[in-house]
């Protein structure tokens, strides 16, 4: 009895590390996903449009016809979201930051596409930002609507580049900088680059 409670304890104690880990192993498997289809996307427009470095920004205009042209097709798409429900959120603003606050951050907008893939992972691509300067940014909520809805924990952001293609957010950063936004005390924004630099694993919480 008394090695059968000792059992009992141990694993009590052990379980929830165990299911957290799995957890953390799940995202960085279904990020993995979304970078790879991403930068196939990008190669696969490429060849039949060229480089994006010479693509028509002009057709950034509304994003609509940007997207049609430069990305559409090269992802497997169940549904364009052109509302917050069309992709089953309950709001157009349902992300937090890593340290717990509400986020700002809009799903759908004028200048913003977000669509759902076969996969259930979302894709919020940015062409414009409100002051008509264009806006590279990637959003991927990588099991969509599902919560816990968070910067670094199930949402993560990209940065689409001429010259080295799709890449992690805060690209730009010192290491200490992604480490201070990825933490819990951050926003999170930088959380994939933060996971890159930390060899594909989850290290922040």
């Amino acid at each position: 009895m008394v090695t059968l409670g000792i059992i009992g304890i141990v694993a009590a104690l052990t379980l929830p590390m165990v299911i957290e880990n799995y957890k953390k192993q799940e995202t960085v498997s279904r990020l993995k996903k979304a970078y790879t289809t991403m930068t196939q996307a990008l190669k696969l427009s490429e060849i039949d449009n060229g480089e994006m470095e010479y693509w028509d920004l002009s057709s950034c205009s509304n994003g609509v016809e940007f997207f049609e042209k430069y990305w559409k097709k090269y992802f497997k798409i169940a549904k364009i979201c052109y509302t917050p429900g069309d992709c089953n959120y309950e709001s157009n603003d349902p992300f937090s930051s890593l340290s717990g606050g509400h986020s700002n951050t809009s799903l759908t907008g004028q200048y913003r596409t977000p669509f759902i893939t076969n996969d259930g992972i979302v894709y919020i691509f940015s062409f414009l930002q409100g002051t008509g300067t264009p806006d590279n940014g990637i959003m991927v909520d990588i099991n969509g609507s599902k919560p816990p809805n968070t910067y670094g924990k199930d949402l993560f952001t990209f940065r689409r580049t001429t010259d080295k293609g799709i890449i992690p957010n805060c690209f730009d950063k010192t290491e200490n900088e992604v480490k201070s936004d990825c933490s819990k005390n951050g926003a999170g924004v930088c959380c994939s680059r933060r996971i890159l630099l930390d060899n594909w694993e989850i290290k922040y919480y």
